[in-house]
């Protein structure tokens, strides 16, 4: 029987979405990162 949708499935969908927040966040630091190492190449 399946069981309801319940709090650990939520948790785990949260823990998701900010995982793929951090990495587009750590995405973004590294295009930044190596913008200031070439401001002009």
């Amino acid at each position: 029987m399946p069981r309801s949708f319940g709090f650990n499935d939520v948790q785990g969908l949260i823990d998701g979405m900010q995982g793929l927040i951090n990495g587009i966040q750590g995405l973004i630091n590294g295009v930044q990162g190596l913008m200031v190492l070439n401001p002009y190449e």
